[in-house]
């Protein structure tokens, strides 16, 4: 029966307009049925507001720094909105990379509970609704220059890109790597299909900051003590230049002339500034037919020290999908999951963005876990300060028996059975669960229902994950460090209260930030003295009014 026929006159109305307009504006790219069947979960976001709940006794904590990562269970739709609710419509991930279902009709993909198979004739819209809705909320958490790497195969490759191309915008498409999974399909009945891809967007192309692989330097010597520095000898010519002449050696009397079809790299006038500054210098030995002058090239000259990006870089078997495997048998002295991403693939990823700051890695189709690993063992190699944001449902247990176990593993150096796995990683690790908290029509009750269950989230934004006090007026928190506190007061009434909480800021000496609730995203100023050092934020009208937009985009499609 058609799912039409019980819609009023007013509602096919509508229906007809909405899709007359979708139908007028898209006038190229991809264009999918958008309604087909609504998503269990995003039809829970409605009435619900997602939150986030720290299971406190799974933290792991090996350093006294201030660098935390996350593990968080739950739907990464929910995760995401939470993420940037809290996020305050500031971008702050600098790298996204995610491993999505490739939708292969293998039963790889669960749409509403459902296993998504070959003979679905919607196969394809179902999988579109259900990434677009998540790659929006991944784009507003990028930064500016944030990046995106998205693994996929030839099922939904092509549809990828045109949902990427109008998310992104096709000129913020930087190409795509081609990685070598397999060396042969024993079951391949028609072609041999050895690779898969990685679609690469960026917010802003013009601030792209890809770095690529370290240039090979060890060419470059200083010999003869250039005070230039490292040099090496390079060719001297260009093709199609007009500058053909003669060098004569002076002290060999070797005469060199350019090869047919090329000329000097540089005229007669600047010839002479060459052999003055020492870039071109004549030999005093050479044998019969070898050029009898060195042409150098400075270290220092060189605009990058990395090699463009090659769309063939993960062509190779060194990233084939059998080294995960066994690289996960190593973890956990047992086959626990067949299709991770090999370690070195994402490690190497990882590493052609800037080691700058405190980079966030953010993985929201974290599966085993790979990128936390990648993430960690880059940080020991470099002393670098990655962050890595894992998200993962738990389905069939893979959080709580792969992807914490594995990380845990990872850092302590100790394996689920017991066994030492290695000398570990210190790291600082936090497991978070997503929770709910109804979506009353009451909108100030709602946002006071939000305050009352906030402190985790607002922990993660503030970085400070130390409990010091809690009690139902007031609640503290600190960093490893002991350099920053958060104070959240939620006695919205009681004076009394209030000049002891008030107390407790002005003593602490660390940076201190204040929440205090606020219907209206307003607050005192003159709270605290005037000369102290205190931060103080409204909530929780910013993260409630962000859930909002969140679910009107969702409504208007």
């Amino acid at each position: 029966m058609s799912k039409y026929r019980n819609y009023s006159k007013e509602q096919l109305i509508l229906h007809i307009e909405k899709l007359e307009k979708q139908l007028k504006s898209t006038k190229y790219g991809l264009y999918w049925d958008k309604e087909i069947e609504p998503e269990f979960t995003i039809e829970y976001s409605k009435k619900n507001i997602p939150i986030l709940q720290r299971i406190r006794n799974l933290t792991i904590k090996e350093k006294d720094n201030d660098l935390n990562h996350l593990i968080i269970e739950g739907d990464n739709f929910h995760v995401l909105t939470t993420l940037n609710m809290i996020s305050n419509g500031q971008g702050f991930v600098d790298v996204v990379y995610i491993d999505p279902p490739y939708n292969t009709g293998n039963k790889d993909f669960i749409y509403n509970d459902n296993f998504i198979d070959k003979d679905d004739g919607f196969r394809h819209s179902k999988w579109l609704n259900f990434m677009e809705k998540r790659l929006i909320l991944a784009k507003s958490l990028m930064k500016e220059d944030g990046t995106i790497f998205i693994s996929i195969d030839d099922n939904e490759y092509f549809n990828l890109k045109l949902l990427c191309d109008k998310i992104w915008g096709e000129h913020n498409y930087v190409g795509s790597f081609v990685r070598k999974t397999v060396s042969q399909r024993a079951m391949s009945k028609y072609f041999n299909n050895q690779h898969e891809y990685c679609l690469i967007y960026t917010n802003n192309k013009d601030l792209f900051p890809l770095i690529g692989r370290k240039k090979d330097f060890s060419g470059y010597k200083n010999p003869d003590n250039d005070p230039k520095g490292d040099w090496k000898s390079s060719d001297p010519t260009m093709r199609d230049s007009k500058n053909i002449f003669k060098i004569i050696n002076p002290i060999t009397n070797k005469v060199d002339i350019p090869p047919a079809g090329r000329g000097w790299a540089f005229t007669e006038e600047k010839l002479q500034e060459h052999l003055e500054s020492g870039k071109i210098v004549f030999k005093e030995k050479h044998r019969k037919n070898e050029r009898g002058f060195i042409y150098k090239t400075y270290k220092s000259e060189l605009k990058s020290h990395n090699l463009l990006l090659n769309s063939l870089e993960f062509a190779e078997n060194a990233y084939l999908n059998q080294v995960s495997s066994k690289e996960l048998i190593n973890i956990f002295n047992k086959k626990t999951f067949d299709y991770a991403k090999p370690l070195n693939y994402i490690k190497d990823l990882i590493s052609f963005f800037p080691n700058k700051g405190t980079p966030v890695i953010l993985d929201f189709f974290a599966g085993s876990g790979t990128t936390g690993q990648a993430v960690l063992e880059l940080n020991q190699e470099d002393g670098g300060n990655r962050q890595f944001i894992l998200v993962t449902t738990n389905e069939n247990n893979i959080c709580t028996d792969v992807t914490y176990p594995r990380l845990k593993t990872v850092i302590t150096g100790i394996r689920p059975d017991g066994t030492k796995y290695s000398d570990g990683i210190s790291a600082n690790l936090h497991y978070y669960k997503t929770d709910f908290i109804p979506n009353v029509n009451n909108r100030d009750q709602a946002k006071y229902n939000i305050v009352e269950r906030c402190n985790e989230l607002m922990c993660i934004v503030e970085n400070t994950y130390n409990e010091l006090e809690n009690n139902e007026k007031y609640s503290i928190y600190e960093n490893n460090s002991k350099t920053k506190r958060m104070f959240l007061y939620t006695d919205f009434y009681e004076e009394k209260s209030f000049n002891e909480f008030k107390s407790k800021v002005l003593e602490s000496s660390a940076e201190v930030v204040v929440y205090i609730f606020s219907t209206d995203n307003v607050i005192d100023e003159t709270l605290f003295d005037k000369d102290s050092k205190v931060q103080v934020k409204p909530i929780p009208n910013k993260i409630y009014e962000i859930y909002k937009e969140i679910i009107e985009g969702i409504k208007r499609g």
